[in-house]
């Protein structure tokens, strides 16, 4: 995974760590200075970042994120374009990712249970 070493981040933006990557994302935990609070980044990785329509993509998650209150959603507050990419800015929820709960042991009735929440 990409290290924020190595990534620039507006100055808004401290304490910035890694926590996960996918296809077309990197996920960073930061503390966000205009918030005063911890936050979660999603960053477009740097091959998807000059694609226009990931852009608008990423625009308009961020547009459906921030018209969304339930207690099952992530709560987005931000969309940040800068010189180095775009960042979403979001409510950082503790605890383990699915991949994370699966490689522990994840009992049927737990996955079930996320399931109905998902759909329901």
């Amino acid at each position: 995974m990409e290290h924020s070493n190595t990534l620039n981040f507006p100055d808004r933006f401290t304490e910035i760590v890694p926590l996960a990557q996918g296809g077309m994302a990197s996920i960073f935990r930061a503390f966000d200075r205009q918030r005063q609070e911890y936050v979660a980044l999603k960053r477009l990785l740097p091959f998807i970042e000059g694609a226009a329509v990931e852009g608008q993509r990423l625009a308009r998650e961020a547009q459906v994120g921030m018209s969304l209150q339930h207690p099952h959603i992530v709560q987005v507050y931000d969309l940040i374009s800068f010189d180095d990419g775009f960042l979403l800015v979001m409510e950082l929820v503790p605890g383990a990712n699915l991949r994370q709960r699966m490689a522990n042991g994840l009992a049927a009735s737990e996955a079930l249970g996320m399931l109905t929440q998902i759909n329901g």
